[in-house]
């Protein structure tokens, strides 16, 4: 499907939203292994850190993500030992990544009441739901599809960034829009993956 839409990783939000299309599915995963550390000697090993991603198809954004540590000992030095050892902690990895990824839920909401005077939001999510001071919320809006009337498409309409959060609603300072923002807008908590580090461990801080 790549190589018919011509389209080769990393991808870009325009790339996501033509593989959903092409493949008619809501979330799409990509990985890439990150680091790799043999050590060869009277027990070897290998690990391996493995980048996932995924990304709403209907958007293009990246919706959630880990990385992961996979470890296995080899069974020789040989090169085929050697490969089927890596493939064995790249699996390893993977299944590490998928429950950290499996566990994390975004947060959503909507928005109650748009000022555009003083560029301000009110949303019906507070502390009690998790939003601290400084979080970002994309803003979506569910529209009719161009080409197909019988269809919806979401579209993005904004980015918004919490600044005044009480228990159940919060203020939130409009950063961006492209289409305006309206009341029952809904909410995305806005994800990022940090680059991978890998600081002063041969595999980085902070890997599962």
């Amino acid at each position: 499907s790549l190589r018919k839409l011509a389209i080769r990783p990393p991808f870009d939000p325009a790339d996501i939203i033509a593989i959903q299309k092409d493949l008619d599915v809501k979330s799409i995963y990509s990985g890439a292994v990150v680091a790799v550390d043999e050590r060869l000697g009277q027990v070897s090993t290998v690990r391996v850190v493995l980048r996932v991603e995924v990304y709403d198809g209907a958007t293009g954004d990246m919706v959630n993500g880990a990385y992961a540590e996979g470890v296995e000992t080899l069974k020789g030095a040989g090169t085929a030992e050697r490969e089927a050892g890596r493939a064995t902690a790249i699996d390893r990895a993977l299944a590490k990544a998928l429950t950290v990824i499996d566990a994390r839920t975004l947060l959503t909401g909507a928005v109650l009441q748009y000022t555009p005077t003083n560029n301000l939001i009110l949303i019906n999510r507070g502390s009690r739901n998790g939003v601290k001071a400084g979080m970002e919320f994309d803003v979506f809006r569910v529209k009719m599809d161009p080409i197909n009337p019988n269809k919806s498409v979401v579209v993005k309409v904004g980015r918004v960034k919490a600044s005044d959060v009480a228990v159940d609603e919060a203020y939130a300072t409009v950063m961006e829009t492209t289409n305006g923002i309206s009341n029952h807008d809904s909410l995305r908590e806005v994800f990022r993956l940090p680059s991978y580090n890998p600081g002063t461990s041969p595999l980085g801080p902070g890997v599962e």
